[in-house]
């Protein structure tokens, strides 16, 4: 895997480069970078969780914390996102535009970068809306790779996208909520961010 160009290619998408995104979606290659964009992005929501955990949250399980929202949250939203391709896929299908799940797979990772915005969610007082921001930019993102990749008409290419998104959303924030928080970042935080971390009664605590 060419390192240099995996990283030109995810700094000039989140810039809605069109050239980009058509390169990621022609290369099959790109595949396993695609799905690294995706991990780097979803431990990078978990890192700013965690650091968040330590700077505001009280009475927090750190150790806890770590291992099921920072280690296994985030490898699950990786697997979570994967889904997320396999529905709008589905959708696009349903419209009758024509995609492969690998192409639209390599469009959204790479269209998956601004979630590592929620690195800066450990601001307490900026966590909720910069988590919200990475979550608004990241569906714009990828609505816009997946338009100009497939040909869809720009609202076609939005509810299919959007679809998938809705139902990623679903599941990290039903695995991440309450005390469960095996999601990263914002996800872990909800519904109510004073709670995150905390010992569960038998923890030993």
């Amino acid at each position: 895997m060419n390192v240099q160009l995996a990283v030109s290619r995810v700094v000039r998408c989140f810039f809605l480069d069109v050239e980009a995104f058509a390169e990621v979606q022609a290369d099959q290659g790109a595949t396993l970078s695609a799905l690294l964009v995706v991990v780097f992005a979803s431990y990078a929501a978990g890192l700013g969780g965690a650091i968040w955990t330590l700077v505001a949250a009280e009475d927090v399980a750190e150790l806890r914390f770590l291992l099921r929202s920072f280690l296994i949250g985030s490898a699950l939203q990786v697997a979570v996102f994967v889904l997320w391709a396999a529905v709008t896929l589905l959708v696009l299908q349903q419209q009758r535009i024509h995609a492969r799940f690998g192409a639209v797979l390599r469009v959204l990772g790479y269209g998956f970068a601004p979630m590592a915005l929620q690195l800066l969610i450990f601001a307490p007082a900026l966590d909720q809306p910069i988590g919200i921001l990475a979550l608004a930019a990241t569906l714009v993102v990828t609505t816009y790779g997946l338009q100009v990749t497939t040909g869809a008409p720009a609202f076609d290419a939005f509810t299919a996208c959007l679809a998938g998104f809705v139902v990623f959303c679903l599941v990290m924030g039903l695995l991440g909520g309450g005390q469960r928080n095996f999601a990263p970042g914002l996800f872990a935080l909800s519904p109510n961010p004073l709670s995150v971390g905390l010992a569960l009664p038998g923890d030993g605590r």
